[in-house]
């Protein structure tokens, strides 16, 4: 082979050997950062690594995330997620799909959901750390952590989602729920034909 002909042969090789592993991750989701602050820059990277390493398309209902420390991870106005999920990244990316999940049931069908859940879980805790905000919110959040914690052992294993969703210092009541009938809950989103 001429110099020029194994040049170009093993430039090629080099190429498709070293090549960046394309995007799991739809590339148009837009990660900002709040106030410029080296832990919100980490815990982007942080995200930007986990879009690159898992398909999240499902779960992907908002394109845009705001980064910010010192407040609670939301989901509204903007999806913002907050800086306690640095070099935790199991947690990051529940924290990611939770957010979303709010997202996805934005809408009237969710009470109709609520409606259901409310004669089989009677007087849900309201506050921190068992239950959400308001007894809404911890009917919301039963369907949020259940399609969470499902997402979680598709992504990362059903033992490491398990142990997750048992470490969480917020919602103990909601996961403990979550884990203990989840297949009751599983039924409720069947019967409206909810799914992601």
């Amino acid at each position: 082979m001429k110099p020029l002909k194994i040049a170009i042969f093993l430039f090629l090789i080099a190429t498709i050997v070293f090549a960046a592993p394309p995007r799991k991750t739809d590339p148009n989701v837009k990660i900002f950062v709040k106030n410029d602050r080296p832990d919100e820059h980490a815990l982007k990277s942080q995200l930007q690594q986990i879009l690159d390493k898992y398909n999240l398309s499902r779960w992907i209902i908002t394109d845009s995330v705001m980064i910010e420390a010192g407040v609670r991870s939301h989901s509204h106005p903007i999806l913002t997620i907050s800086t306690y999920t640095l070099d935790d990244p199991d947690n990051l990316l529940a924290t990611f799909i939770h957010e979303q999940l709010h997202w996805f049931f934005y809408n009237e069908r969710t009470q109709l959901l609520i409606n259901d859940l409310k004669p089989i879980f009677q007087n849900v805790p309201v506050g921190r750390p068992e239950g959400a905000r308001s007894e809404f919110s911890t009917y919301l959040h039963l369907l949020v952590c259940f399609m969470e914690h499902n997402a979680m052992i598709e992504l990362i294993g059903e033992e490491a989602a398990i142990a997750l969703a048992k470490s969480h210092k917020h919602y103990t009541w909601i996961y403990k729920m979550v884990l203990e009938e989840g297949e009751t809950i599983r039924k409720i989103l069947d019967k409206h034909n909810v799914a992601i």
